[in-house]
């Protein structure tokens, strides 16, 4: 694992995106509540979040470096886990105080003890794990995608199912472009350097993944428009262009041999509906 590499597994994108995702679940579920509480929620719970998404990215870059061709060039990955430990413990702190302080409820401390146990657990059970690979794209897909759930939380316990909804699909959207980034071999990587989760399940069976993850993407973003968001008029047509560009990727996907020709269009579709997700998620909560 070279410095891009390890730089791709950090995704400092992501940290900011998640973020982001966080406001969107406070805007979301911002309509029971006063304004004034919708503006401290934003000030400390989108920092927050933010702490908890490095600490994410950091526990797949650990994960990564339980490899023993990667130890070496990682030089100290205790290191990686203590500046893990360290942004989490920060994060868990500033929510701490965020809902003492405010008077915000508990919720959002149940959530960060939630991700803790979940942090602790793939910490215990990936040092024995042979496929770690799944589990880090699982780790850092989460740490995306559940910023619109904490920021939900933020505003109270009456959390809308579409919020979960959202949560999903932006987890199986960022799970599918990982997915298929395995797929991709780079001009400095030998030919027998193939991607561990290719290895594992096989290049049919990955590619799969990634098509069934792009369809619950499509559902998950399709049913909010039958659920009472926000704003459903200005959602639609952002919605429209997702489905279609991942439809498409979807049906190239499933009808390609990624593994004997990697095909760089579906990667550019799914990057395309990463952003306009983004702009979906935000005029749906205007």
């Amino acid at each position: 694992m070279n410095k891009k590499e390890i730089f791709r597994t950090l995704k400092p994108f992501n940290w900011m995106a998640a973020s982001i995702l966080t406001l969107f679940g406070i805007l979301n579920t911002r309509m029971e509540i006063g304004m004034g509480r919708v503006s401290i929620n934003i000030y400390i719970g989108v920092p927050t979040y933010f702490l908890l998404a490095i600490s994410g990215m950091l526990l797949a870059l650990w994960l990564q470096s339980m490899d023993e061709e990667t130890t070496n060039e990682l030089k100290n990955p205790l290191l990686i886990l203590i500046f893990c430990g360290i942004f989490y413990s920060s994060a868990f702190v500033l929510a701490l105080l965020h809902s003492i302080i405010y008077d915000i409820g508990v919720f959002n401390i149940i959530s960060m003890i939630l991700i803790g146990i979940i942090w602790n657990l793939s910490i215990f059970f990936g040092k024995k794990m042979e496929n770690r690979s799944t589990l880090v794209i699982i780790i850092s897909s989460f740490s995306f995608s559940f910023g619109f759930f904490y920021g939900a939380t933020l505003n109270g316990w009456n959390i809308p199912f579409y919020i979960i909804l959202f949560f999903i699909a932006g987890f199986s959207l960022q799970f599918s472009k990982e997915v298929i980034r395995s797929f991709k071999v780079r001009k400095n990587e030998k030919a027998d350097q193939i991607n561990p989760l290719i290895k594992i399940y096989g290049p049919i069976k990955t590619q799969r993944n990634a098509f069934y993850a792009q369809i619950v993407t499509i559902i998950c973003i399709t049913l909010p428009i039958f659920l009472n968001i926000y704003n459903s008029t200005l959602y639609l047509i952002p919605m429209l262009i997702v489905i279609f560009c991942d439809g498409i990727a979807a049906f190239l996907t499933f009808s390609l041999k990624l593994d004997e020709k990697y095909n760089p269009a579906i990667m550019i579709l799914l990057r395309i509906s990463v952003f306009i997700a983004f702009l979906m998620f935000l005029l749906g909560s205007v």
